[in-house]
């Protein structure tokens, strides 16, 4: 089994599966508590969305796919569901996960999928212990963006992760890393229209 890539912005990998399960494993943010003299804490929940919009050949959004609407029109896009706490203790395993159906996707070679995250409580990335974004195939952990570790997503509350889409008979996923102030779901759809297509 070959080792997961680091993916970075510009970065573009040919997807050779008949699925794809892009997903995203955060944390909670600790707190430090005194009390009466002593130091305790707990944990503030942190709620992350990812999200898939899909595009059609008239770059128009045909389709989204997120925790309030968890499967696409055609059923070949699934949500796993609304993660709103993350992790107490670090792991390995995606909180949320977006699952794609690329052997009966093929059949809309047109199709652009933009996968994206939103901080819907409004906390930074900075302030979030760490947020890292999976692509897995049934046979294997693909690659991972690690967004603590781009210094520019910092003080961001969304991320456009990137885009799929088929080139030549292939799927590919390139990684467009670009975060965004706001962390309104459709700030980010309008950017992806203005910006992306």
């Amino acid at each position: 089994m070959s080792v997961a890539i680091d993916l970075e912005k510009g970065s573009q990998i040919a997807i050779q599966s008949t699925s794809l399960s892009v997903g995203v494993n955060w944390s909670a943010i600790p707190q430090k508590k005194y009390f009466f003299g002593l130091l305790g804490g707990g944990w503030e929940a942190v709620n992350l969305d990812i999200s898939a919009a899909i595009f059609d050949e008239h770059k128009e959004m045909i389709d989204m796919v997120y925790p309030a609407n968890p499967q696409s029109k055609d059923g070949l896009i699934l949500h796993s569901g609304d993660d709103i706490s993350g992790d107490i203790k670090a792991d390995t395993i995606d909180n949320e996960i977006i699952k794609i159906n690329l052997e009966a996707l093929a059949q809309q070679p047109s199709l652009q999928i933009f996968f994206f995250l939103n901080s819907i409580g409004g906390f930074d990335f900075a302030q979030i212990p760490y947020t890292k974004l999976n692509l897995r195939s049934p046979e294997q952990h693909l690659s991972t963006f690690d967004v603590a570790a781009h210094e520019g997503l910092a003080s961001k509350k969304s991320l456009l992760m990137g885009k799929l889409f088929i080139k030549d008979g292939q799927w590919q996923f390139f990684t467009i890393g670009e975060g965004f102030a706001s962390e309104k779901r459709l700030a980010t759809i309008s950017a992806i229209r203005e910006i992306f297509l």
